[in-house]
């Protein structure tokens, strides 16, 4: 069994003309020049696997290109990313990609697209209980994880800004952040997708640093996050709890903080510093609010600030950290 490349054996002749006339402000080389070949081999190998033609992989065990195949996932590119896309106009997208001016942000926009399509076609091929060919079904699962780390490695040693992730949902592309705040939410996934505070989070992370960010949706996420963790903690009786009577409730009940606090009794709050916390994530979202006040969408930096501070308060949640009674750790 093999993968063709449309009948192109040399991948280095397309040229890339990068440019965008209608968002000038895109064009700020986020793929540098020794990264273009890499990643154009790349999109015409996964290309040929989201699309290759079926009946000549029954008789014939090869991957080719099937026109069809393409055409609706282009289909699907369009209705996912609301554009029109004349990409079919050539053989492959690559193909177009070599012979017409294109922004990285396009070509970002279609390896992520490229990326879901390939878990989507592993998820329905797994799910199938029909009569099948197990060979065959494993050697496409195999094959389409091959290519996905294969971009994973590219992205890796090419310095790309972007890296491959799968939290529970597919695989998408991703800013990369610190390493160290990158563990902590691989560490919080691995406690169970299925949990919905893990859900929110998920879902919080990918319009933050996904390929298409919504800081309003991701703040409004966050929020959800930290009530899922941490009302059944505080509020345990109260079905309709929310950050407000939470840290309203920290407020007022004596005992509640975290592990550690300050040793200065000037410097020690009603609650411990993780109610503070918690109001700063719940005070810096103020669209929540229907009619005046203060009415202005947040920003990346607001929403970057939230985020991490939930990724904290979810851990401690989850470690027994934030607790009511109990010896108080001073520092």
């Amino acid at each position: 069994m093999s993968l063709l490349l449309c009948g192109r054996e040399d991948l280095n002749m397309f040229k890339w003309k990068r440019k965008d006339f209608e968002n000038p402000e895109k064009n700020n080389d986020d793929i540098p020049d020794y990264l273009l070949g890499s990643l154009l081999t790349w999109i015409n190998t996964a290309e040929i696997y989201v699309s290759f033609d079926p009946q000549h992989f029954q008789y014939y065990d090869e991957l080719r290109m099937g026109r069809n195949q393409r055409l609706l996932n282009l289909q699907a590119y369009e209705r996912e990313t609301k554009s029109r896309c004349p990409y079919s106009s050539e053989d492959s997208t690559a193909e177009y990609f070599s012979k017409n001016e294109i922004s990285d942000d396009r070509v970002y926009k279609f390896i992520d697209f490229l990326c879901r399509r390939i878990g989507e076609q592993e998820q329905s091929r797994n799910n199938y209980s029909g009569p099948t060919d197990f060979q065959k079904k494993q050697f496409l699962n195999d094959t389409g994880q091959e290519i996905l780390d294969n971009l994973a490695r590219i992205l890796i040693e090419g310095g790309s800004p972007y890296c491959l992730k799968n939290r529970g949902r597919g695989y998408r592309l991703e800013k990369r952040v610190d390493a160290v705040m990158q563990k902590s939410i691989d560490g919080l996934s691995a406690m169970g997708s299925d949990a919905e505070e893990i859900q929110h989070l998920q879902k919080a992370w990918d319009k933050t640093f996904g390929r298409d960010p919504d800081y309003q949706y991701a703040y409004g996420e966050i929020i959800r996050a930290v009530e899922a963790a941490i009302c059944p903690l505080v509020e345990p009786n109260n079905s309709k709890a929310t950050l407000s009577s939470v840290a309203g409730v920290m407020r007022n009940q004596q005992g509640w903080h975290y592990a550690i606090e300050p040793r200065d009794e000037h410097a020690q709050v009603a609650g411990g510093f993780m109610r503070l916390a918690i109001e700063a994530i719940m005070n810096n979202h103020q669209q929540r609010h229907a009619g005046g006040g203060d009415n202005t969408p947040v920003s990346e930096e607001q929403t970057k600030g939230a985020l991490y501070m939930a990724v904290t308060i979810l851990q401690a949640v989850h470690d027994g950290l934030i607790i009511q009674g109990g010896k108080k750790k001073t520092v």
